[in-house]
């Protein structure tokens, strides 16, 4: 699978794309009105994703790209307090997108269903297994970084006061 990033401009879209491998494709600018050319150049990927850096012009190269894949937005201001670097160019951007798709920090999930909903469903009255089941656990069939352990810790402390997790319910 292809992973892409794409660093949108008023005229232009820089797209680059790594694949699980982590073999990279050279960055590419286009021309926002190129959108046959955009199109050819995310089909020739194949399966993949996508990412758009969700600046206030992004809703007609996501329209665009939709039927070719997964389109995900990155906040702006999010990716910004993430990424400090020194250089920033148009390309960088677009390969940073694209690497931090391809290789989450964590993919944790939220077990909200009750005691006797685990033992159902795994049929076993296992205490230890259920209580691993409920609450935040990382995804284990997602890949990881070696800092997925300790961001796991940090939601757990987050989110340690049941009144929290009533909220985000």
């Amino acid at each position: 699978m292809w992973h892409v990033g794409i660093d949108l401009h008023r005229a232009t879209v820089v797209i680059a794309a790594v694949n699980d491998a982590g073999e990279a494709k050279g960055a590419v600018t286009i021309r926002c009105e190129g959108t046959a050319f955009i199109v050819e150049t995310i089909r020739r990927l194949g399966t993949l994703r996508v990412v758009i850096e969700a600046s206030g012009t992004y809703r007609w190269l996501y329209d665009l790209l939709r039927p070719y894949g997964t389109i995900l937005l990155a906040h702006p201001l999010r990716l910004r307090a993430m990424i400090q670097r020194r250089f920033k160019t148009d390309k960088l951007d677009a390969q940073l997108l694209a690497n931090l798709l391809r290789s989450p920090e964590a993919v944790i999930a939220w077990g909200w269903e009750s005691r006797e909903f685990y033992a159902r469903w795994m049929h076993t009255d296992a205490p230890e297994m259920i209580r691993e089941l409920q609450g935040p656990v990382l995804n284990l069939g997602s890949p990881q970084s070696s800092h997925a352990p300790a961001l796991l810790d940090l939601v757990k402390k987050l989110f340690s006061k049941s009144c929290r997790i009533g909220q985000m319910r």
